[in-house]
């Protein structure tokens, strides 16, 4: 991508020559690094769909136009894609812009918000996906333990199931997706039967500043700690090194064999597929935490959550709304008089 041409330079500023080519280059190193390494690589995908959409029909890509902006989401309505999806690709459009140095104001543009509002009032409900709880980390651990699959595969699963879920791990921390930024096995210890990972990279974590997680043994089959001493010793003796999540067959573990195995484990367990991914288990995990009353704070900590986001992770259950209007009657009477 290119950033600032000479062209795209505030005629206000007086300058005596070229502008130096490493500033140039260190600008768009910076701009580039503002945002996380997948929202990046999102924003990739996000761009180039709208740089064929605008050859397609010979539009011109930069700068965009309000009108062009709305018939590039009314391709994106006929292809299927979701609202939330089409905001994802406008951002994504917004930061290309910036990087060329033109100025994207998507809110000033009233006809484009309200095709949005079209989209999202005639796209169709999109399931949400459910938070992987303790009963179901318990049917996942039966499967595995009662499936045909190697003892080997079994406990690179498990450990990483359970790990996901007590460490409250984004899927991306653990398994292999850009890069070596996801546990290695020298990122693992043990002390006085402690564990603790050094994570090296986090979406928080912009500068790879690393950060140890400690989690303490619990008296439970569900034990993450149990979990990765059973696998770690399989796992060493067949490959020293590299990332920590091997399967027996040499290939590394990745977040699409992994989510493909979670939606066979909760199917056996009689639920829809479709409602559970790798996420669930973070998502399960915070659900979880606030469940058993820790306080904001500490789930906010657990999950490495730089911001109040891990609220919309957590799922309220019915039988919580169900009992609002007994506490609503029950209240104070000095709550309920003016």
């Amino acid at each position: 991508m290119f950033l600032f041409s000479e062209s795209h330079i505030d005629p206000s500023i007086n300058h005596g020559g070229p502008i130096p080519q490493h500033l140039i280059q260190q600008s768009q190193w910076l701009l580039e690094h503002s945002v996380a390494r997948g929202t990046n690589a999102t924003y990739k995908t996000g761009s180039n769909m709208w740089e064929k959409f605008c050859r397609w029909h010979s539009i011109s890509i930069f700068p965009a136009t309000e009108r062009s902006l709305c018939l590039f989401v009314a391709h994106l309505s006929l292809y299927g894609y979701s609202y939330s999806s089409a905001r994802t690709y406008l951002a994504a459009i917004t930061f290309a812009h910036n990087l060329r140095g033109f100025a994207l104001d998507l809110p000033s543009m009233p006809i484009l918000q309200r095709t949005l509002c079209g989209l999202r009032h005639t796209s169709p409900p999109v399931a949400s996906r459910l938070p992987i709880t303790v009963p179901i980390l318990q049917g996942i651990h039966h499967y595995f333990a009662t499936s045909t699959i190697n003892l080997f595969d079994q406990h690179c699963l498990w450990s990483c199931c359970s790990l996901a879920f007590f460490g409250c791990f984004r899927i991306g921390e653990l398994l292999p997706t850009l890069g070596d930024n996801n546990i290695q096995t020298g990122d693992v210890y043990f002390h006085d039967n402690w564990l603790r990972l050094h994570l090296r990279h986090s979406k928080t974590d912009r500068f790879s500043v690393g950060i140890d997680i400690l989690i303490k043994p619990i008296d439970s089959p569900l034990c993450p700690v149990r979990a990765l001493s059973c696998y770690l010793p399989h796992r060493l003796a067949s490959f020293p090194a590299g990332p920590l999540f091997v399967l027996s067959s040499g290939q590394h573990l990745s977040p699409s064999h992994f989510n493909c195995v979670i939606k066979t484990a909760v199917s056996h367990l009689g639920l829809d597929p479709t409602r559970f991914s790798s996420h669930s288990f973070r998502s399960g995990s915070a659900t979880t935490a606030a469940a058993a009353g820790l306080p904001d704070w500490l789930i906010k900590a657990q999950g490495r959550w730089a911001s109040d986001a891990y609220q919309l992770y957590i799922t309220t259950p019915p039988s919580v709304l169900a009992n609002i209007p007994q506490q609503l009657v029950n209240a104070p009477t000095e709550c309920t008089q003016y």
